[in-house]
């Protein structure tokens, strides 16, 4: 686990990660990047999450084994 982000005093852990081998994807916060979020323009979070999963399903489809014949 990593912390990614603190506030200068340092007292406090505002963003959290996991390794890619622990969790495709993993992050925690205490910010609230939804307030930064539009429908056409996603908080890079959003965005991320969002492209981790497309790829993970790509990941899964590619490694499915062929059932057309």
């Amino acid at each position: 686990m990593w912390s990614r982000a603190s506030p200068p005093t340092g007292r406090l852990v505002e963003f959290v990660e996991l390794p890619r081998d622990v969790h495709p994807y993993y992050i925690s916060t205490q910010a609230h990047p939804e307030f930064l979020s539009r429908p056409t323009k996603a908080h890079p979070l959003f965005a991320g999450l969002v492209g981790a999963a497309l790829e993970r399903q790509r990941g899964a489809e590619a490694d499915a084994p062929d059932v057309s014949a």
